[in-house]
C-alpha cells in the first residue's frame, strides 16, 4: 500500500467485503441448492475473521519496503539494453510495451473478456500475461468476476515491463 493512500479501518473494510459477498448471487445451475441467507451470527463471525486477515495483511505490509507508487519490484535493466535484447528474440514484446500496436494488441483480449459469458478461468502465457494484465487493470473491467488466472513464462516480474504496465502508470497493485 503507498504510503500516501488513507487508510481504511479494518472493521470497516471488512464489513464492506463481507457485505458485497453477500450481495453477490450464490452459485446457479444443476444441483445447485438455494442458499439460506446467513444469521446475524455468522455475519459477525465473518466480519471478525476478514478483520483479522486484514491487520495480517497490514502486519506483514508493515515490515516491507516502502516503495514508490509505479517503483518496479523485478530485475531492471537500463532501458536500452532491455529493448535491444527482447527485441532479438521477442519483438512482439517491444511492439506492445514501445511500438504503435499496444491497442491493436489489447483489443481482442478485451472483446474476449467482455463476450457473454463472462471467463471463469484464464490461462495466459508471455506476452499474453502483459496484455491480460494490463486489460483487466482497466477501470471499464473492473467488476469482471475471474474465479483464476493461470499464468504461464509470465515476464510480470521483470521491472522493466512493470514500469510500463497501464500506458507506463506503473503498477496498481502489490503483486501482479
Amino acid at each position: 500500500r503507498a504510503a500516501t493512500e488513507p487508510r481504511v479501518p479494518a472493521k470497516a473494510a471488512a464489513a464492506g467485503i463481507v457485505a458485497a459477498t453477500l450481495a453477490s448471487p450464490g452459485p446457479t445451475g444443476l444441483g445447485a441448492a438455494p442458499a439460506a441467507p446467513p444469521s446475524a451470527a455468522d455475519i459477525d463471525e465473518a466480519t471478525n475473521l476478514v478483520t483479522l486477515l486484514y491487520r495480517e495483511a497490514d502486519r506483514i505490509a508493515s515490515r516491507s519496503p516502502v516503495r514508490r507508487r509505479g517503483t518496479a519490484l523485478g530485475v531492471t535493466f537500463p532501458d536500452p539494453i532491455f529493448r535491444f535484447v527482447v527485441g532479438k528474440f521477442a519483438s512482439d514484446v517491444i511492439d506492445y510495451l514501445y511500438g504503435p500496436y499496444t491497442e491493436a494488441m489489447r483489443a481482442p483480449v478485451r472483446k474476449a473478456l467482455l463476450r457473454a459469458p463472462t471467463p471463469k478461468v484464464i490461462v495466459a502465457h508471455s506476452l499474453g500475461t502483459i496484455i491480460l494484465y494490463d486489460v483487466l487493470s482497466e477501470p471499464g473491467l473492473s467488476g469482471l468476476d475471474v474465479d483464476l488466472l493461470v499464468t504461464v513464462g509470465c515476464p510480470l516480474g521483470i521491472g522493466n515491463v512493470q514500469n510500463r504496465l497501464r500506458d507506463r502508470a506503473g503498477r496498481p497493485n502489490p503483486v501482479p
